[in-house]
Order: C-alpha cells, then structure tokens, then sequence
C-alpha cells in the first residue's frame, strides 16, 4: 500500500510503500509525518491541488508545533 508523507518545512509530499521512517530527500527532514490523503485521491489530484494541499497541511503542522 502507499502512503503519502508530507515534509512540513519545504512542503514536499513524499510517497513510500514499506518504510517504517521516512525522510525528506530535498531538504534532509526525519521522520515525516503521514497524511490522511489516500495513494487514490492523489493520483487523482492536479499538480495545483497537490501543492495547495501540501501547503495547507503544513501551514497546519507548523502552527501545531509553536
């Protein structure tokens, strides 16, 4: 199964199958959190409404960790 990742700092989304941890290859963050978008929904999705979504989720994260 895939499952989408998204790094809060550059608001990169990041696909993986079988990783317990992943990483941010753009910018060098550990341990991304997972995002509740399903492989389908985002196979489905714009290039445009892959990044809104990926800035509005990490906007959300950073305000969670002030």
């Amino acid at each position: 199964m895939m499952k989408l990742y998204l790094c809060p700092d550059c608001r990169k989304l990041v696909l993986a199958s079988r990783r317990a941890s992943v990483d941010c290859a753009r910018c060098g963050r550990k341990d991304l959190p997972l995002t509740r978008l399903s492989f389908l929904e985002y196979s489905g999705m714009s290039e445009e409404k892959r990044q809104e979504y990926a800035d509005f989720w990490a906007k959300k994260l950073g305000e969670r960790n002030r």
